[in-house]
């Protein structure tokens, strides 16, 4: 049993102490556990950045993540028939979106167009499995994506979990007009933020571009005024 994930990459000891967990991957994982893969029915025990079994206890200090993609148009798409589909996009998501827009057949996937995320703030642990450096897919290669789902499973709501979806403006911008136009193409199509969208991204034409390519729902993330709990 191999876990892996942001709870996996920040609570590793704890869960190499739980008897039915034989190895962790700490961070992205795409490379190492690849790599882990290959050479596990031979020699199990390869030293592989980023993977780490019972062995490792005790040495958290040098505990270390796996290497990061940084071409993240090289990173196939899910390979989503190995799932019911048909039950996966329906699924509420928690979102409320198919309550509140009334339509019951709505079909729903997410996507992520970014990794990393620059920011420091206090109370967040992303960076610890993406790193703070901002990698990008290509505009091509999110619409191909999109257009997938849609054409072979019924998408129509496209939910992006992006740690900072806005973090450049003039990489955005270019995104959200082809998702505006691929928009035309699909009936009822809504894009959504449950994730959350850090509020010193929105500039004008930002928020026009989210407009424009049908965004019915975002969770905006409100900083504190107090000094205290920002520093703190």
């Amino acid at each position: 049993v191999i876990v892996g994930g942001n709870h996996a990459t920040n609570a590793t000891e704890h869960l190499l102490e739980n008897p039915d967990v034989d190895f962790v991957a700490r961070g992205e994982a795409e490379i190492s556990f690849s790599e882990f893969v290959k050479n596990f029915s031979t020699t199990p025990h390869v030293p592989i950045q980023g993977i780490y079994s019972k062995e490792a206890l005790g040495n958290d200090s040098c505990m270390v993540v796996g290497e990061y993609v940084e071409d993240l148009d090289e990173v196939p798409f899910p390979d989503w028939d190995l799932i019911d589909m048909e039950v996966y996009t329906k699924t509420k998501w928690g979102r409320g979106s198919k309550n509140i827009y009334g339509h019951a057949e709505r079909r729903t996937a997410s996507i992520m167009t970014t990794r990393g995320c620059p920011f420091s703030c206090t109370f967040c642990a992303s960076h610890t499995t993406s790193g703070r450096k901002m990698r990008y897919r290509s505009v091509e290669n999110v619409i191909t994506e999109i257009d997938l789902l849609n054409k072979k499973f019924g998408v129509n709501i496209i939910s992006a979990e992006d740690d900072l979806f806005t973090a450049n403006r003039k990489k955005v911008i270019p995104l959200l007009k082809a998702i505006r136009d691929k928009k035309n193409e699909i009936e009822d199509f809504e894009f959504q933020f449950p994730n959350g969208l850090s509020v010193n991204t929105l500039f004008d034409d930002v928020m026009d571009g989210l407009i424009e390519c049908g965004t019915t729902y975002a969770n905006i993330a409100i900083e504190s005024g107090s000094e205290y709990v920002q520093r703190k």
